[in-house]
């Protein structure tokens, strides 16, 4: 990817040389040598702030600004639906109320892996890089969403939950790395800040699917747990 071309070539780049692009090709971003047409003419971007500015990386800013915007907004539904969902969950088979003291762990246990995955992501990402740490906590998201509708019971419940907060705690940095290092200085503050809103869009849609399936249609925690994970 771009983000990845541009963090190699800043890495090995000479003086104040950072890498040039083929001029007039909109797709030809890339080290030197990485020419995609036969013209040899080339700019030159001396700093990563020039070479996040050109008008060949705009269209890959904006794919990555619509993905980080509905990541975070999926992190922000993973967080908020499970307290529509324990207004309305039953213990056990003889459909009994919850103690105080299960409340308290599955309101916790999310809590408690975002803190996991918050301090291990930073590292991770580091290491293999922000992308693959970004979309495998995702997929944690997701896993973990589908088998918490499906636990049997409230332990495997709260485990299931605290691995979804792993999830959540590990994607919410690189949400926002990715968005400080992707985006050009002139817009970054204020695409952050859309980054940041999705957060409110996602409570907005937890809302809404939970006044839909919860109180019109009457559908099971189960059945809204799915549909927000």
């Amino acid at each position: 990817g771009l983000s990845t071309r541009m963090a190699a070539s800043a890495s090995g780049s000479k003086g104040n040389e950072f890498w040039s692009v083929p001029e007039g090709q909109g797709s030809g971003v890339g080290p030197p040598g990485s020419s995609s047409g036969g013209e040899t003419s080339a700019v030159t971007f001396s700093t990563v702030d020039e070479a996040l500015s050109a008008p060949e990386a705009r269209m890959f800013q904006h794919r990555a600004l619509l993905a980080l915007f509905i990541a975070n907004a999926c992190d922000a539904t993973e967080v908020l639906s499970f307290g529509y969902v324990l207004s309305t969950y039953q213990s056990g088979s003889d459909g009994s109320e919850l103690s105080s003291a299960q409340e308290q762990l599955l309101t916790a246990a999310v809590y408690s892996g975002m803190l996991v995955g918050g301090l291990g992501s930073g590292v991770l990402s580091d290491w293999v890089g922000r992308r693959p740490c970004l979309l495998a906590a995702l997929c944690l998201n997701l896993v973990a969403a589908v088998l918490s509708a499906l636990a049997p019971n409230t332990l495997s419940l709260i485990a299931f939950r605290m691995l979804a907060g792993v999830g959540v705690g590990a994607s919410v940095p690189s949400v926002f790395t990715m968005s400080a290092e992707l985006f050009p200085s002139v817009v970054r503050g204020e695409w952050m800040t859309v980054v940041a809103s999705a957060w409110m869009f996602g409570s907005i849609f937890t809302a809404a699917v939970a006044w839909v399936l919860l109180g019109v249609s009457g559908a099971s925690w189960r059945g809204f747990a799915l549909a927000c994970a």
